[in-house]
C-alpha cells in the first residue's frame, strides 16, 4: 500500500520486503508507516533497493510512484523518467556473439 499499486513479484517483492524490514527494526506499525516517514530527519538512509524502485530501477507503475513517499525516500536525487532499457549501456551483438565463440573454441 506504500508503494501504490505495484506488481509484486520478484525484483520489487524483495523491495517491500526490505522496506518491511526497515520499519520493522524501528517498531513501526503497518498503519503508521506513512505519519512515520513524514516524520523522518533528511538524510534518512533506506535500503538501497527501496531507493532504486522508486527511483525508477525498475521502471514505473502505472499512475507512477506516491509522489510523497518518493520524495522522502529519494531526498535530493531526482527520479527517472524513462524506461530502464533505455539507460542501459549499447551492446553490439554481433561482437558478443564473436567474442562467446572464439572463448569456447
Amino acid at each position: 500500500m506504500l508503494f501504490g499499486d505495484i506488481v509484486k513479484i520478484t525484483p520489487s517483492s524483495k523491495v517491500v520486503g526490505d522496506m518491511c524490514m526497515f520499519l520493522i527494526s524501528r517498531s513501526v506499525k503497518p498503519g503508521d508507516a506513512r505519519s512515520y516517514l513524514d516524520a523522518l530527519p533528511p538524510g534518512t538512509s533506506f535500503p538501497e533497493s527501496v531507493i532504486d524502485m522508486l527511483q525508477g530501477g525498475l521502471g514505473q507503475p502505472v499512475g507512477g510512484w506516491p509522489e510523497d513517499v518518493q520524495k522522502i525516500i529519494l531526498g535530493k536525487k531526482k527520479p527517472f523518467t524513462n524506461r530502464p532499457g533505455e539507460r542501459a549501456e549499447k551492446v553490439d551483438l554481433e561482437k558478443t556473439r564473436e567474442a562467446v565463440a572464439k572463448a569456447i573454441e
